[in-house]
């Protein structure tokens, strides 16, 4: 028996929403001073004082952990989804080193539906997708015990999304995590001029699903690593499926960069 498949099982049939479980989870990484994912640690290897975008802030989990391992950085987030860009926003507003903006990134302007993916009432906004196959894809049999899909239901909320190239920063982005639920590429494309000026490091959930987006980066030089949660970067094709949750991809003077702040490459 899988104990993570049996505490997503029992979440939705418990008193507690998803927001609440959210924020039992960034109590936890703060007492232990954890990011929520490993991957975070890295930013060990970027300027103390960076700036970081955070392409789907969802309940500011990502947010967190960069204040966890760059706690003098500087963030600015983007989530479509209104109410969690308005309940991360407040939860930051005290510190002047977060900005959250209530729109997606995108390779136009334009207004879509977010599919929003509830199972039993319980809603599931990490999930939440520009594609309607995409949002319902993960609520399996393979992820949920006793698992009926006559109990999914998708709620549309109603989204805008800009080009990144059409905002402008205080300081040039040192790092982008993207995780957009197969939107990534468009994040790509809407943001082709500030990647080719700035050359961000580039921190991108499930690049390889998408075979659009090893070409689009390989153009600007950049190459594909994962990390293995201590100080090492192991390079990787820039299409290979992989296990691993999220990649990073970094040009040659990105990763010079981190090598002299001690980072490991192979």
């Amino acid at each position: 028996m899988s104990i993570l498949k049996l505490v997503r099982t029992l979440q939705n049939y418990g008193p507690f929403g998803r927001d609440a479980t959210e924020s039992i989870q960034q109590w936890l990484m703060r007492v232990t001073r954890r990011p929520h994912e490993r991957d975070f640690q890295a930013l060990r290897f970027c300027p103390a004082d960076a700036l970081f975008v955070d392409v789907g802030a969802n309940h500011g989990q990502s947010i967190l952990s960069i204040s966890l391992v760059a706690p003098a950085a500087t963030v600015v987030a983007f989530e479509p989804n209104r109410r969690l860009a308005a309940q991360v926003a407040t939860r930051w507003g005290r510190n002047p080193r977060v900005t959250v903006h209530a729109v997606g990134l995108s390779d136009a302007a334009l207004s879509l539906p977010l599919y929003v993916p509830s199972y039993r009432g319980h809603e599931y906004d990490g999930l939440a997708s520009f594609d309607r196959q995409e949002a319902v894809e993960w609520l399996t049999a393979e992820a949920l015990y006793g698992f009926r899909p006559e109990q999914v239901t998708l709620a549309a909320v109603p989204c805008e999304l800009r080009p990144l190239d059409s905002f402008t920063f205080a300081s040039p982005p040192y790092l982008m995590k993207i995780d957009a639920q197969g939107h990534e590429y468009k994040v790509l494309a809407g943001g082709r001029r500030t990647i080719d000026t700035v050359r961000p490091v580039l921190l991108i959930e499930g690049s390889w699903r998408d075979p659009a987006i090893a070409p689009c980066l390989g153009s600007f030089g950049y190459c594909r690593y994962e990390f293995d949660g201590g100080r090492t970067f192991v390079r990787v094709d820039n299409a290979a499926p992989s296990e691993a949750l999220n990649s990073f991809f970094l040009t040659e003077d990105r990763r010079n960069e981190m090598i002299r702040r001690g980072a490991m490459f192979q």
